[in-house]
């Protein structure tokens, strides 16, 4: 017994010291969560922008997207200014480098290598988008909870429903 017990006792110990974290927050912001925000007033289903208490240089613009009538994130991005190509690449392998150390092995997709971390039905994507102008990319970071976002479009569908109840509702056929 102690022979068994012993064994599986180390194999915790030691699986534990690489557990990856889960992919579930950033900047500040828990991806499923409601999002409240006196400073910012919301339409349905857009985006919120925010400033991070730390935010990760170069990145400079920080958003969230919302389900359109819970209000819950399903989405926290970033992304910089525009800089040369080469450098936002540099700054996207260093991105990528870190967020493995945190959350797991990236998967690189397209030509344009762009790195993809999932689990389960979250993700955390970086890349850069070139060809904004001669040269010049940004560099771009998102998180995603695609259970959460696909409530979005429970959301509208119920919102359609009403919307076609009011029009058929208290209308005067009679001249039809």
């Amino acid at each position: 017994m102690i022979k068994i017990v012993i064994p599986l006792l180390l194999l915790l110990v030691f699986s534990n010291v690489n557990a990856k974290q889960t992919i579930n927050m950033a900047f500040g912001f828990e991806l499923g969560a409601m999002f409240e925000s006196e400073s910012w007033e919301h339409e349905k289903g857009r985006m919120g922008s925010f400033k991070p208490a730390n935010p990760y240089p170069p990145l400079v613009f920080y958003d969230v997207l919302l389900t359109r009538t819970s209000h819950l994130i399903y989405q926290i991005s970033a992304e910089s200014f525009g800089m040369k190509n080469d450098e936002c690449i540099r700054q996207k392998e260093a991105l990528v480098s870190l967020l493995q150390k945190k959350y797991g092995q990236a998967t690189y997709m397209g030509r344009s290598k762009n790195a993809e971390i999932k689990q389960n039905d979250t993700s955390v994507s970086v890349y850069c988008l070139s060809g904004l102008s001669d040269g010049v990319s940004i560099l771009r970071v998102v998180y995603l909870d695609r259970s959460t976002k696909s409530k979005t479009y429970q959301e509208y569908r119920v919102e359609q429903k009403l919307k076609h109840k009011e029009l058929l509702q208290d209308k005067d056929t009679s001249g039809l």
